[in-house]
């Protein structure tokens, strides 16, 4: 009998991602149930920050996108394998 090569399986790294404008959280919910890894949802209006904690394991973060930079993003997004995935590139 002639060895078999099993097929290897190469891992997919999990997609992270940042809800911008994130109201309650519709997308966050979706995003989270395809298996995607939403680490932050960003919305200015302080009367979202109820419904999205309540539909959603993300943390909030109250504050407008204008106001957003790269350094207060990144502490939420872990560690990331790929330079170029990090925010501001």
């Amino acid at each position: 009998m002639k060895d078999k090569k099993q097929a290897q399986i190469t891992p997919v790294p999990q997609i992270q991602a940042i809800d911008l404008f994130c109201g309650a959280g519709g997308l966050t919910h979706g995003l989270s149930k395809s298996g995607v890894n939403v680490r932050l949802g960003v919305d200015f209006d302080p009367a979202c920050e109820y419904p999205y904690a309540a539909n959603n394991k993300t943390t909030f973060l109250l504050r407008s996108v204008e106001e957003m930079q790269p350094r207060k993003i990144e502490p939420f997004l872990g560690d990331t394998p790929d330079p170029m995935n990090r925010v501001g590139f």
